[in-house]
């Protein structure tokens, strides 16, 4: 089970803000602090802050969402990053134990 690194966390975002929504951001919004302090999030928790983030707006009858309106959501969320770093290590123990792939123990390891 990984999670998404920067790049992807910064795209998954554009594509819940962009894409798939039309979420109306502000000018000073700045996607790419939010995936940088979403380490260990999965694609569906970044999907559900956006909408949290957009129905904080929609609480204030505000026409974009801002950084404040992210903010606000990121309140919400309880993700243990350290806890979810050790499972991902504990994941990598077991598959460095049971995989002869080395190919992908090393993808592994880099991600």
């Amino acid at each position: 089970m990984l999670y998404p690194d920067l790049k992807a966390r910064l795209e998954i975002l554009n594509i819940h803000t962009n894409v798939i929504r039309k979420v109306p951001l502000a000018k000073d919004m700045d996607l790419e602090y939010i995936a940088r302090v979403t380490e260990y999030w999965s694609g569906a928790e970044l999907e559900e802050l956006v909408l949290r983030a957009a129905r904080k707006a929609l609480e204030e009858d505000a026409d974009i969402v801002s950084m404040k309106h992210f903010s606000r959501a990121l309140e919400t969320f309880k993700v243990n990053q350290n806890e979810r770093q050790e499972q991902l290590r504990r994941y990598l123990q077991l598959a460095e134990e049971f995989t002869n792939d080395t190919e992908f123990l090393e993808h592994l390891k880099k991600s």
